[in-house]
């Protein structure tokens, strides 16, 4: 019994996560991207640890020339030395440099022309050196590897068609990091430059797999006439986009950063295939984020509408779609009592096909608990009530008597219990509570009222169940209720004698 309940919960988890699975997968993307993001600023502080090295090797060959000029022996030091031996000497000289001018032989003004001479020598020869050895390092570097980390310096000029061919071309995910790093402290004509080289390739950016971080960033961080030229590009393939894996969070990304009338004229798009947008597997996630705008100049368009006209008498086979079970959801949870009245309407009058589904059943439960009009949510219970036997014994829907039971309190449940122990609950001479208790999936019901109801209602419920022991115990599922039922009656005494409560048809608490 265990067991299959434990499989039950595991198969309800399921299917109610399926539909995270691609936002988790977005998530952990951008988690890699922040990474890398992370990576690149310890990169750029390695590289000003770098240039600090390089300053205090000028200042070494200053302290040499000016030495040698005073008539010091440094012969053991060497400017062709590797900067490393270089650096290792730096502290030495330094002291003798101290020790000099101690002993009163260095005079404090450095700055006459033969010292600017000769550190302009040895400044020259040092610089010689560092670029003979950068460009022996180059020579080494694989032509096909972009130094990413050189390339953040804001004096550095960079070709970004180049990186933007990458990303496009190769699915280069470390170009499209870079180049979003650069965004942020690149100057204002370097940010025209990478604007003009992505705004080329902006749609093929947008539907690729890193391409459209990048795209997201620019529509976060560019100037208004950079949103713009970014939407316009967008215009006329918003339901592309919006149907595809990665350009539909380019078009959520556009509807949270654009002005209202972009948003307007991007969401006019979509209402030209409303029913197939609607329900699509990518395409949801977009409708979602236009339910969730909040217009500011009255009056919106009239959004809604064109959802209407379009899935009039269609609401029911939305609410039984895997995403269009998501979207009526978010329907109710953010748009105004109108807009949703007709799509709440329909779902109300095919409650039970709906709650049967193995997506529409949420839909229902979220009107049990949630529904702002209290004769909306009464007129559910009602329902569930009447078809609590066939509801009750179904995969899907009995999830729903559950949750009906669990959020009606006592007065639902009275009510829940006197109609299924009634002899005319259905056509059988037996009561319906037998047959639900013998089910499946009606089973899990029933225990689920032994073990939750009052002490009163569980003992009735119990007792009309003890007088169909043979039949339970002969039924593969009934036998777990039976098992319960004689755990709860084992301290109850029971007599068969015939009393006037004997014939009620429920118990109060």
């Amino acid at each position: 019994m265990e067991a299959n309940e434990m499989i039950q919960t595991l198969y309800r988890q399921m299917n109610q996560k399926n539909l995270e699975i691609e936002r988790q997968r977005v998530t952990i993307v951008n988690m890699q991207t922040t990474l890398a993001n992370m990576d690149l600023e310890y990169k750029d502080q390695e590289q000003l640890m770098s240039k600090k090295l390089n300053e205090k090797m000028c200042q070494l060959a200053l302290y040499q020339s000016f030495l040698k000029s005073k008539g010091f022996d440094l012969s053991s030091s060497c400017l062709n030395e590797e900067s490393s031996d270089a650096a290792a000497r730096l502290c030495d000289l330094t002291e003798d440099l101290h020790a000099a001018r101690r002993a009163g032989l260095i005079e404090a003004d450095m700055s006459n022309c033969s010292l600017e001479k000769t550190c302009s020598s040895s400044l020259s020869s040092v610089s010689n050196h560092s670029t003979s050895t950068q460009t022996a390092s180059e020579r080494k570097i694989n032509p096909s590897t972009v130094e990413y980390r050189r390339m953040l310096d804001k004096n550095v000029n960079v070709d970004w068609g180049m990186l933007v061919d990458r990303i496009t071309k190769e699915t280069d995910q470390q170009a499209s990091i870079f180049m979003q790093q650069k965004l942020k402290c690149a100057t204002t004509e370097q940010k025209q430059l990478i604007f003009k080289a992505t705004l080329e390739q902006a749609y093929e950016l947008m539907t690729n797999r890193f391409g459209n971080f990048l795209i997201q960033r620019q529509l976060e961080l560019g100037t208004p006439e950079q949103i713009e030229a970014l939407v316009q590009k967008m215009k006329g393939h918003i339901l592309e986009l919006t149907c595809e894996p990665f350009g539909c969070h380019v078009v959520q990304r556009a509807l949270d950063c654009v002005d209202e009338t972009s948003k307007a004229s991007l969401v006019s798009e979509l209402l030209v295939r409303i029913p197939e947008t609607i329900t699509h597997k990518y395409a949801c996630h977009v409708w979602q984020k236009v339910f969730e705008i909040r217009w500011q100049h009255a009056p919106p368009p009239p959004i809604m509408k064109h959802i209407h006209q379009a899935l009039e008498h269609q609401w029911d086979r939305v609410a039984l779609d895997e995403t269009g079970s998501l979207v009526i959801q978010n329907i109710f949870e953010n748009m105004t009592e109108a807009d949703k009245r007709p799509i709440l309407n329909e779902v109300l009058n095919n409650i039970v096909p709906i709650a049967k589904g193995q997506w529409g059943n949420w839909v229902v439960q979220h009107v049990l608990e949630h529904a702002e009009k209290s004769h909306d949510r009464e007129k559910a219970f009602q329902i569930v009530i009447d078809e609590s036997v066939q509801l009750s014994m179904d995969q899907f829907a009995s999830k729903v008597v559950e949750k009906a039971l669990r959020i009606g309190g006592q007065q639902f449940m009275k009510k829940f219990i006197q109609y299924i122990s009634s002899n005319n609950a259905n056509s059988r001479p037996r009561m319906a509570l037998i047959d639900i208790a013998s089910d499946q999936y009606g089973n899990y019901v029933v225990q689920w009222l032994i073990n939750n109801a009052c002490e009163d209602q569980k003992v009735f419920i119990c007792r009309l169940i003890k007088r169909h022991m043979v039949s339970l115990r002969g039924s593969k599922y009934g036998q777990r209720v039976a098992f319960l039922v004689d755990k709860v009656l084992r301290n109850h005494e029971i007599t068969t004698y015939p009393t006037a409560t004997g014939n009620s048809n429920g118990a109060s608490c």
